[in-house]
């Protein structure tokens, strides 16, 4: 079973690092932040770390990119709670 899923893992790895290459393209993040695929498109929250990570959400929007509408679409189906595919994110995390 471990080698099927490690494809699942880089996978999951190649989308964080996507996530890192946008925060660094438009400027939405700390050096110091760590970026995860999934939850880099949160809205901002209330217990936000820093200002960056609170203006995020309304950058992003002010953004008109429709490759960035395919990626948030893709965050939206690995999300655990309301996505489509929640169940990779669960597999991926069973291996780790």
């Amino acid at each position: 079973m471990f080698i099927y899923l490690q494809p699942l893992r880089l996978c999951f790895g190649v989308l964080d690092r996507i996530a890192n290459a946008i925060c660094i393209l438009f400027d939405l993040t700390d050096k110091n932040e760590n970026i995860y695929f999934e939850s880099f498109w949160n809205p901002k929250q209330k217990n936000s770390l820093n200002i960056k990570q609170g203006d995020r959400w309304e950058k992003i929007n002010q953004i008109k990119n429709l490759s960035l509408c395919a990626l948030y679409t893709q965050a939206s189906d690995l999300n655990l709670k309301t996505g489509e595919w929640y169940f990779y994110k669960t597999w991926r995390n069973a291996l780790e």
